[in-house]
């Protein structure tokens, strides 16, 4: 026990995330073909299966699926949201679904208001980090990459519903 409650309650609920599994009900490969197919169902002038791309590592397990980066945001909402995000997964052969190693979705709203953060992102990152208290493994960054928030960890497809606008089920 530290000093700091802060660092116990964050220390307390990271284990908590890192003793769990999150977990999809589909395998990496099948989660890439929703999305496109979700994604292309509202999609503006664009092709979705050119923006949200799909690919392997050296690890045959370890999938990234991702739709531009923190600079671009190829993906648009109705209302002029730019939206771009990364997940991590990791397939689990033996229970025909995979594990979320991490993910970051972002969105930018280039013409908020002043009183409005220009972006959020969600973040869960791959590990704890060595204070996280002050930078938990799943948080939000509402406007600036040093202010974080911690945030409930979400699957994928509740991220997507949430950001973009979308029926997930």
């Amino acid at each position: 026990m530290t000093l700091d409650w802060r660092t116990d309650i964050a220390q307390q609920r990271d284990a908590r995330i890192a003793g769990s599994s999150l977990a999809t009900a589909e395998p990496a490969e099948q989660l890439h073909a929703w999305l496109v197919t979700k994604l292309q169902q509202r999609a503006h002038g664009i092709k979705v299966k050119d923006v949200v791309t799909y690919k392997r590592g050296e690890d045959p397990h370890v999938a990234v699926i991702t739709c531009g980066d923190h600079v671009t945001f190829p993906y648009a909402r109705k209302d002029g949201v730019r939206c771009s995000f990364s997940i991590v997964l990791r397939d689990d052969v033996a229970n025909e679904g995979a594990e979320i190693l991490s993910y970051s979705f972002r969105v930018h709203a280039p013409d908020a208001a002043p009183s409005t953060p220009a972006y959020l992102r969600y973040d869960f990152d791959l590990t704890a980090q060595h204070d996280p208290a002050h930078h938990p493994r799943s948080h939000l960054h509402p406007g600036h990459k040093n202010l974080r928030a911690p945030a409930p960890v979400l699957t994928p497809r509740e991220l997507i519903g949430w950001f973009l606008g979308l029926q997930v089920w």
